[in-house]
């Protein structure tokens, strides 16, 4: 009965299209909408067409599906029919279909932008990258003037799925060929390309590039974002740009003086770091949330007086009630940020005391998750778990997330067993709930029980092939134990391919190479890794391979920055430890 009501709503919807060729020009961009002579409705022979092509397709015949509706697509000049092609070659996995499809949808309308755009990732999904310059120009050509620079920025993450990096920078220069001569696309393309040119590995095509955009558009913010991605010591230009554009800006600057500063904190050079941020309140001194950004650098360097003090500053610039939901969020910021102080000063109680005073109608899970969390450390562990366990539940999916909180918590406390009896009691109503099973594995690597930890491992990318998480955890959990190296370094290529910008996988990666001997390849991943999430374990792991390589010094630099992201970080301690600890912790 549903699928007998289907296919007449998709009838009733493909008899109505008296001239739809002529009215779909409203969608198509720029120019006359194509003859539809002879094409003012649908004949007795196309409609039957389209009721046998949907019926083969409800009965799991796509081909004859497919092939009817492009025939009928062909005769009735209809978008809507050519689109339907498409849709349902790319359901059944058919790319070169579909591929055909789009281009006889583009032929019939050569104006229609959406036909462009099927074509462009159809050619990056089927790896066909070089073929896609041309539709790509034709794409930006296609755009409506006020869309341009934004069809522009999204370009890149059409191609986030193409392997190849390299192809996809050239491909994209030569599609922009026209954008770089535009005046109001010239800024956006150079920028483009140096992210294009970066990820294919070409760091001085890429600071070039951002010179030619920073030239066009002084003030064009994408290029200097992408310059802050690339500061380093071996990249003193990445960082003259940015000096530049904050020269030329001023009051709109925080955001990209705060990104500044985290990137001055991550190069160990934390007063330079807090200059920029002085400079930003000195110039908006109503921006009373640039204490904000104080306060979490201040207390990454561990200069937890300071901290406080301008967190304290923040809180005393609000009127109370505080009813703006944007500085409520901010109020809340401040407040867990001086909880994190008291508790690492070892001052539970008044940890406690910050908590509480966060809006007591808020009873999210994160906030009540590090009210447990403080509890617990204070000794009070079933109290701490009654706090978890008291956030309200309205879904399955709130329950679920309830049970890994209390579970985390235990972890943390390194109460495995009961955190793992808390897991398995949530996964008894859902076996094959993913999230629960990836938690289970982390537990049981923890319980040293890795027969296990690699079933249920194996279990998620049984269930979710495309998830990179469960290949790339796997293959740390390998290279880390410096056992089955090759395989490891398998997995994590495969996690590499399904998300190669994750930092966390990259580490990964840099990881197995070291532990396979190749020292200077991980140190060229980890950098890299470490340079786009400043992180305390990718820190432990790059620290190691430096020293190993005889660069203590640097090495050791590395190894405080880490500390200065956390303190605590398991991987981190333990890898000092096994060195002897060689560096003295910032002070608290």
């Amino acid at each position: 009965m549903k699928s007998s009501l289907r296919l007449m709503v998709i009838l009733a919807c493909l008899s109505g299209q008296v001239g739809i060729a002529a009215d779909s020009s409203a969608t198509d961009v720029g120019g006359p909408p194509p003859s539809t002579a002879g094409n003012s409705a649908l004949d007795g022979r196309t409609f039957y067409q389209l009721v046998l092509a949907e019926i083969s397709v409800h009965q799991s015949d796509p081909g004859t599906g497919y092939s009817l509706l492009l025939d009928a697509a062909r005769r009735s000049n209809a978008p809507e029919l050519y689109r339907r092609a498409v849709e349902i070659a790319i359901r059944a996995r058919a790319g070169d279909a579909a591929l055909q499809a789009t281009r006889a949808w583009q032929r019939a309308h050569p104006t229609s932008i959406e036909a462009a755009q099927h074509e462009l990732e159809i050619l990056i999904a089927l790896n066909r990258v070089p073929e896609s310059a041309q539709v790509l120009e034709r794409v930006l050509d296609l755009s409506a003037p006020k869309e341009k620079l934004q069809t522009l920025e999204r370009i890149l993450g059409l191609y986030a799925r193409a392997t190849d990096r390299k192809a996809v920078a050239v491909a994209v220069e030569a599609g922009l060929r026209r954008s770089r001569s535009d005046p109001t696309l010239v800024a956006g393309a150079w920028a483009v390309i140096s992210r294009a040119r970066w990820l294919a590995t070409d760091e001085a095509g890429a600071l070039a590039a951002l010179q030619l955009s920073q030239a066009a558009n002084p003030q064009y913010e994408p290029a200097v974002r992408m310059a802050l991605d690339m500061l380093g010591p071996e990249r003193p230009l990445a960082e003259k740009l940015v000096k530049r554009y904050l020269q030329r800006q001023h009051a709109s600057d925080f955001n990209v003086r705060l990104a500044y500063s985290q990137a001055l904190i991550a190069q160990d050079r934390p007063d330079e770091a807090l200059e920029q941020l002085q400079t930003a309140l000195e110039s908006s001194p109503d921006r009373k949330d640039i204490l904000l950004a104080q306060g979490g650098i201040l207390i990454q360097l561990h200069r937890f007086a300071e901290a406080r003090q301008a967190l304290e500053s923040f809180l005393n610039s609000l009127s109370e009630p505080v009813t703006d939901n944007r500085l409520r969020q901010q109020r809340e910021h401040a407040l867990t940020a001086l909880s994190q102080i008291a508790e690492r000063q070892g001052n539970l109680i008044e940890a406690e005391q910050w908590l509480r005073r966060i809006d007591p109608d808020n009873v999210s899970l994160t906030i009540q998750a590090r009210r447990a969390g403080v509890l617990a450390r204070s000794g009070q562990i079933d109290a701490a778990r009654s706090v978890i366990r008291a956030v309200p539940a309205s879904n399955p999916g709130d329950e679920k997330s309830r049970f890994i909180a209390e579970a985390q918590l235990l972890r943390e406390l390194k109460r495995y067993p009961a955190a793992m009896s808390v897991l398995e009691l949530a996964a008894a109503a859902a076996p094959a709930d993913t999230d629960l099973l990836y938690e289970q594995s982390l537990v049981a690597e923890k319980l040293g029980d890795f027969t296990r930890m690699e079933s249920l491992l194996r279990r998620i990318v049984e269930i979710q092939p495309s998830s990179p998480h469960a290949y790339n955890a796997l293959g740390y959990s390998l290279a880390d134990r410096n056992v089955r190296l090759e395989e490891a370094r398998g997995l994590i290529a495969k996690a590499v391919e399904l998300a190669p910008e994750d930092a966390y996988i990259q580490d990964s990666l840099g990881w197995v190479e070291f532990r396979l001997g190749n020292h200077e390849v991980a140190r060229q991943i980890l950098e890299r890794a470490f340079q786009a999430k400043p992180d305390a374990e990718i820190a432990a792991h790059l620290g190691e391979v430096l020293w190993t390589l005889g660069d203590r010094e640097r090495a050791k630099v590395t190894w405080r920055k880490g500390l200065a992201l956390n303190a605590d970080n398991d991987t981190l301690l333990s890898t000092l430890r096994r060195f002897g600890n060689p560096i003295a912790r910032q002070p608290h």
